[in-house]
């Protein structure tokens, strides 16, 4: 029981800590900015892969595909779906 009550005195210690907080502000900026850049570089892709498959380069696809692309990939164009 003093073990936990440690714990969480130690854990209140360190957020009220400015220095604490800014470090895991700072964390969570970059953890924000990577699925930011992982997302942007599916679309990327995604994008490259329906515009093959709409102008009907078929070798294109079949890259896109071995690479791993999903099939059922989706792009919103102008607010409406369009989907292959």
């Amino acid at each position: 029981m003093a073990h936990a009550a440690a714990h969480l005195k130690k854990a209140r210690e360190l957020e009220a800590n400015p220095e604490y907080r800014a470090l895991q502000k700072a964390r969570e900026r970059r953890k924000r900015h990577r699925e930011r850049a992982e997302r942007r570089k599916q679309s990327d892709s995604n994008t490259s892969f329906l515009r093959a498959a709409r102008a009907g380069n078929i070798d294109k696809v079949l890259d896109f595909l071995k690479n791993g692309v999903d099939i059922s990939t989706c792009n919103q164009v102008r607010k409406r779906l369009v989907c292959l």
